[in-house]
C-alpha cells in the first residue's frame, strides 16, 4: 500500500505545479516592450546632405565637404513652405 501513497504524493506534486503554470500569467504577467523605430529620411545635394526626421518635422542640412551644419528647419505643416529656421551656422 506504500505505493498508493507514493503515486498520490507524485500526482499531487504535478498537479500543483501544473496548476502554478497556468495561474503564472494572472499574477506576473509578461511584460513586451515594442520600440518605436525612429525613420530620418536622407537626401544628398551637390553642395550639401540633407536629413529629415518626419516625427518632428526637423530638417537638418550639413555641408558635404566639411560636414558642418549650415542650418536646420522645422515643418509646422505638411504642404507648407518651411516656417521656422530655428538655427543657422556658417
Amino acid at each position: 500500500m506504500q505505493t498508493n501513497g507514493y503515486l498520490k504524493a507524485v500526482l499531487t506534486v504535478i498537479a500543483v505545479f501544473l496548476g502554478v503554470i497556468a495561474l503564472r500569467p494572472f499574477f506576473a504577467p509578461e511584460v513586451s516592450a515594442q520600440a518605436q523605430g525612429v525613420s530620418v529620411l536622407f537626401s544628398a545635394d551637390v553642395p550639401s546632405v540633407s536629413f529629415y526626421e518626419p516625427s518632428s518635422g526637423s530638417i537638418w542640412q550639413y555641408n558635404a565637404n566639411d560636414g558642418q551644419l549650415m542650418r536646420s528647419f522645422k515643418v509646422s505643416k505638411l504642404g507648407q513652405p518651411l516656417a521656422v529656421q530655428f538655427s543657422r551656422k556658417q
